[in-house]
């Protein structure tokens, strides 16, 4: 079963300018993956106006798959799930220093730290519970040797 994971987010108007791929990404779905739905069989990233449309297939459901909370982990070693669109934005686009990397999006979850200790996105009140909830973060990719050809963070 195929499914979409679409992610709406406004963005700034100095970034929404720079983002998209014209027919996104495309890959042939792989045999005897471990966790189908981080699959990907295509990605795309459109923009109408200030709103920029982020657009994953995946084999299986995309999301249903998240991070498990391992006791006393905190953030060193802790296990974090992620979809990943990167865009061909410069760093400095969204207050990075020029040319650090480029800019993705990452819808993540990561049960086991909680990067935003002042907001509440599960929404029950309580405010270190929060990171296994999937939620966005723009992140800077950079050129890593080790994991080959593209980027990685």
């Amino acid at each position: 079963m195929k499914r979409s994971l679409i992610l709406i987010s406004a963005i700034a108007s100095a970034i929404y300018s720079y983002v998209g791929i014209a027919d996104g990404i495309h890959s042939p779905e792989q045999k005897n993956i471990s966790l189908p739905t981080f699959d990907i069989l295509s990605a795309k990233v459109t923009s109408k106006g200030n709103i920029a449309t982020f657009t994953m297939k995946v084999v299986g459901k995309a999301g249903s798959e998240v991070a498990k909370k391992r006791p006393g982990a905190g953030a060193p070693g802790a296990e974090a799930h992620a979809y990943v669109w990167p865009t061909s934005i410069d760093s400095y686009h969204a207050g990075f220093d020029k040319k650090q990397g480029i800019l993705a999006i990452v819808a993540a979850t990561h049960p086991d730290f909680d990067d935003t200790p002042l907001f509440d996105e599960s929404g029950d009140n309580n405010y270190d519970n929060d990171g296994g909830v999937w939620h966005t973060h723009w992140v800077v990719l950079t050129p890593e040797e080790r994991c080959g050809p593209g980027a990685s963070q």
